[in-house]
């Protein structure tokens, strides 16, 4: 009988001692569940770095070119039927065949026209004057200012043998020599081709019908007309 009931009382005091245990079992499971950390967050992903900029891309610099060949000189000289246009005139002293300084623009755009134009080989230096005074001595005057113009070119690198002076006095006037500007006017001294590449210009007489002044190298015959 004793045993019988030992037994439930065993069983109760079993189960009594259990259910603490198993309770601090969870407990300790469900505490331990909570306890333990989440997992850390994946690493936010860094962005990529920026693409290195490209250097600027350098235009190269042009090839270095010739630079272009210098124009020849433009002469403000013209040629019409063998008479030269320069602008200017040539201013003698009165009477004498002293040339004053203000020709000198008008002797050298000659001279550089003379330089320019080597084909030209002899240029004709005609002298003129108005009617005062007596013939001869006009023509006298004439001569010696055409040669003081040759003089003048062959000072500054010009060849005589390139001019040839002619004096033409008062014979050949273009004005009225009864007023002062007409007068004016008939003093002058023109300027034609005489020779091209050493024959004459056109066949012509290289003195143009004028008096060659003293001392000049007298021209060729003109050429034959066929």
């Amino acid at each position: 009988m004793a045993r019988k009931m030992i037994a439930p009382w065993m069983w109760t005091a079993l189960i009594a001692a259990l259910v603490p245990a198993v309770i601090g079992c969870e407990a300790h499971a469900q505490t331990g569940g909570q306890a333990q950390s989440a997992p850390p967050p994946p690493a936010a992903t860094q962005p990529p770095p920026p693409a290195p900029t490209p250097a600027a891309a350098t235009t190269p610099e042009p090839a270095p070119t010739t630079p272009p060949a210098a124009e020849p000189p433009k002469s403000n000289v013209t040629v019409k039927d063998g008479r030269l246009g320069i602008p200017g005139n040539i201013v003698y002293e009165t009477g004498k065949a002293i040339i004053k300084p203000e020709s000198e623009p008008t002797l050298s755009t000659l001279k550089e026209f003379m330089e320019q134009n080597k084909n030209f080989t002899r240029i004709r230096i005609e002298g003129h004057t108005d009617n005062v005074g007596k013939a001869e001595a006009n023509l006298k005057l004439s001569q010696d200012r055409a040669m003081a113009v040759v003089q003048w070119l062959a000072d500054h690198g010009i060849p005589k043998d390139r001019c040839i002076a002619v004096g033409f006095g008062d014979t050949k006037p273009i004005a009225d020599n009864k007023s002062d500007d007409g007068k004016a006017q008939n003093r002058r001294t023109e300027f034609h081709l005489a020779e091209i590449n050493g024959k004459p210009f056109l066949g012509r007489d290289e003195t143009g019908g004028g008096k060659a002044a003293p001392g000049q190298a007298p021209p060729p015959p003109p050429a034959a007309k066929k």
